[in-house]
């Protein structure tokens, strides 16, 4: 399941609103990677779920929310591909998980890297491309 197929699937269950999140970890719960991806209609908050693999929601979770967060865009302003290249110039090993979120007024992406049981996180700006390493 691609990241696009999780928001379509995330977006069905939402009905309506935007992409303000969208992370893909391993929950050791379920002992399957799963991808949450948060989104926002108006006062509602939606935290959905979904089995990487098989495409099954397993949770959604409705709250209302006062988060005026910009929404998220797997490819504009910076496409996923292009943050994973500049994180992997700064940290190497495994990519153990990954997001993209909006905090601060800012989008960024977070990838974390096991490099030899080392946990690396590497944040990647979508707008400044600026990179940051947290060790």
């Amino acid at each position: 399941m691609t990241p696009e197929d999780a928001i379509s699937t995330a977006k069905e269950e939402a009905k309506d609103g935007d992409v303000h999140a969208i992370e893909l970890d391993f929950d050791d719960r379920d002992e399957a990677w799963q991808y949450e991806v948060k989104i926002i209609d108006g006062t509602t908050e939606f935290d959905v779920e979904i089995d990487a693999e098989t495409g099954d929601v397993v949770d959604v979770e409705k709250d209302s929310t006062d988060d005026k967060e910009k929404a998220v865009d797997l490819k504009d302003p910076m496409a996923f591909d292009e943050a994973l290249k500049l994180a992997q110039e700064k940290a190497s090993g495994r990519l153990d998980g990954w997001k993209l979120d909006s905090d601060d007024d800012r989008i960024e992406y977070q990838f974390d890297f096991d490099d030899d049981d080392e946990e690396i996180e590497v944040s990647v700006d979508v707008e400044s491309k600026k990179v940051s390493v947290d060790d």
